[in-house]
């Protein structure tokens, strides 16, 4: 779910703040809306044959394996807003209605998850993002451009098994 609290000064000078929030309306939260019930099987936790059951079953009712979640951080970058989370896309939204605008994906330079906090680069704006996936290649690293419109550069970690990261740090060095 997003929050937003809009800070507006009066001619009198008094401050007045409005509080909104709204679900995220990802095109699976949509879909499940237009069905009148929850739809996906849960595939977070249990025992490993029903989690890879729920991810077959899933798989086969809707192409993937989990509903698109986006909730974990807000990031603004090229003058745009998005939700993100490491397990699936960016979804990109309007900041002043919280509407969904659908899934950033650079210009479709980039086919995995994004990551919950990218980084702004020191000194150039550009955004530092990392995809996680369960095969190979396991992590991507990539460098979005700061406008937001070109993925400017991509590299496979090259690690040798999936590794759950949820953070980064960027520095000058």
């Amino acid at each position: 779910m997003l929050h937003a609290l809009y800070f507006q000064k009066s001619s009198d000078g008094k401050w007045s703040v409005v509080y909104k929030n709204r679900h995220l309306q990802t095109e699976t939260f949509k879909m499940e809306k237009n069905r009148g019930k929850p739809s996906f099987l849960p595939a977070i936790k249990g025992d490993s044959p029903a989690v890879l059951a729920a991810y077959f079953l899933n798989w086969m009712r809707f192409g993937k394996v989990n509903k698109d979640l986006s909730n974990t951080g807000v990031v603004c970058h090229g003058g745009k807003f998005y939700s993100v989370a490491e397990n699936h896309a960016a979804q990109e939204f309007d900041i002043l209605g919280l509407d969904a605008r659908g899934e950033w994906d650079i210009n479709g330079a980039w086919d995995r998850p994004f990551t919950a906090h990218p980084k702004k680069a020191p000194g150039t704006g550009e955004l530092v993002i990392f995809g996680m996936q369960p095969f190979k290649p396991f992590i991507e690293l990539g460098i979005v451009s700061a406008d937001g419109e070109r993925l400017l550069h991509k590299v496979d970690l090259d690690l040798d098994r999936c590794a759950l990261v949820h953070d980064i740090g960027v520095t000058e060095r």
